[in-house]
């Protein structure tokens, strides 16, 4: 294509569209200020996010010196501290400080490996970031420009990454950018100047305008420098940049979020990248059938154990089924036990079933959809170990394991604890009348 040609499919692109790469406004991520800000937010840890308590923490701010800016500074940057994994931050709900929010806080001032590891994570789209100028992106934004960084001379222009990466919808566009960068630094400067004047008026002001708080997002990479308007990766760090970057793209899968918590209980909790095996152990735990069998079929064929694709979707869909009936029917489970949430998030991760009892005990359920195995032991103690952080003063966390059956290992496990705090319960699928329905067949106290 001729180079005429090249840019006028290019400008016709770019103006098509007002979707880009966004980043929550409200704090500059890669200075010490931003650190001292989040110091403030960990004064107000376990107190509820309300109105009123907006105002307590941005006079806290200025009080500090932190920030001259209006009545909404405190929603923005909470969303930034959300989006980082430092928080859990929702409406008429205690504030709560993440695991890695506590690691930020403990680091010294400077460069942070906690938002080095974040910003590798965060990914398009999100409960945090879903939104009209996001729609349609589906890819994690920085390891996304490390890739153009590293086959695109080290170094990106904050008018090249306006123009040619924080438009990118998806991995495979890399190839487009970085040759686009190529055929630009390829331009004189009155061609540039041009087609800059023929993207006025579009998404361009936009991305230039919040230029700063992304590149400050990239900046938190420990392997990459920020000038005043360039970002560039260090001679020294391109290799182990590219084995981290592989390593990346084998293990690190686009994730489904339904909500924003849940979303900073996975950035906060678990591993920077998964194997297959995490992959799908993390589907199966959240109840989400679809991506858990698609996760099934990617793994080798001696981790399936003899299973099919067909008879792990039914299991799946069987163990889904259970959870539905459950929380719709707790007085099977202990009479006067009311149910409060379904896949409720933990520091640990997200338990099947939270429910409250008659005497105002917390109870948690976690089910299994075959034979319940010692593993489960220790999943729920970790479970009902964070609920414990959670509960009131006095408040008593018990659990229910549920399954078809229960094997002997897990009793011997359990005998390391003489509280009757932890059952398991054994649950079948009968067939009476011509209809199905889930029926409990046993109980054995296990904690």
């Amino acid at each position: 294509m001729a180079a005429g040609g090249f840019w006028d499919a290019f400008v016709e692109e770019y103006s098509s569209s007002e979707v880009y790469w966004f980043f929550p406004k409200g704090s500059t991520v890669d200075t010490d200020q931003f650190r001292e800000k989040f110091r403030v937010f960990d004064l107000f840890e376990g107190m509820i996010w309300r109105p009123d308590l907006h105002g307590e923490i941005l006079r806290e701010l200025r009080s500090e010196g932190l920030s001259s800016a209006g009545a909404a500074l405190p929603r923005m940057i909470k969303r930034v501290f959300e989006v980082m994994g430092l928080c859990i931050v929702e409406s008429d709900q205690p504030i709560r400080i993440t695991n890695i929010g506590k690691q930020f806080l403990d680091e010294d001032s400077g460069p942070s490996r906690v938002l080095d590891r974040s910003i590798w994570r965060y990914q398009l789209p999100t409960p945090v970031n879903d939104s009209d100028v996001t729609h349609g992106i589906a890819l994690h934004p920085h390891p996304f420009l490390v890739e153009v960084l590293l086959r695109g001379m080290l170094e990106i222009s904050a008018e090249e990454y306006a123009l040619f990466v924080a438009r990118s919808m998806k991995p495979e566009d890399v190839e487009k950018s970085v040759e686009r960068i190529a055929e630009w630094r390829g331009l004189k400067e009155n061609e540039r100047k041009t087609i800059r004047n023929r993207l006025s008026g579009t998404v361009l002001q936009t991305i230039e305008r919040n230029r700063s708080y992304a590149f400050a997002f990239h900046n938190c990479d420990l392997a990459i420098s920020k000038g005043g308007q360039t970002l560039s990766v260090r001679h020294a760090n391109v290799a182990s940049l590219e084995r981290r970057l592989e390593l990346f793209k084998q293990r690190a899968p686009l994730y489904h979020f339904e909500t924003e918590k849940d979303y900073v209980e996975f950035i906060a909790s678990e591993p920077e990248t998964k194997t297959p095996l995490e992959e799908l152990e993390h589907y199966v735990d959240v109840s989400d059938v679809e991506n858990a069998v698609r996760a099934f079929k990617k793994l080798p064929d001696e981790f399936r154990a003899g299973q099919s694709v067909e008879d792990f979707e039914k299991e799946q869909f069987l163990e889904r089924d259970l959870e539905q009936f459950l929380a719709r029917n707790m007085e099977l489970i202990e009479p006067g036990l009311v149910f409060k949430s379904r896949q409720y998030q933990t520091a640990t991760g997200p338990l099947d079933l939270l429910g409250v009892a008659a005497n105002g005990d917390l109870v948690v359920i976690e089910l299994k959809k075959g034979r319940a195995s010692d593993k489960v032991f220790g999943q729920i103690a970790r479970y009902m170990g964070s609920m414990m952080n959670e509960a009131e003063i006095g408040q008593i966390v018990r659990g229910f394991i549920v399954a078809r059956e229960v094997d002997q290992r897990l009793v011997l496990a359990s005998r390391i604890s003489a509280e009757n705090r932890l059952k398991a319960l054994v649950f079948e699928l009968e067939d009476s009348d011509g209809k199905e329905r889930w029926v409990k067949i046993g109980s054995e106290s296990l904690l």
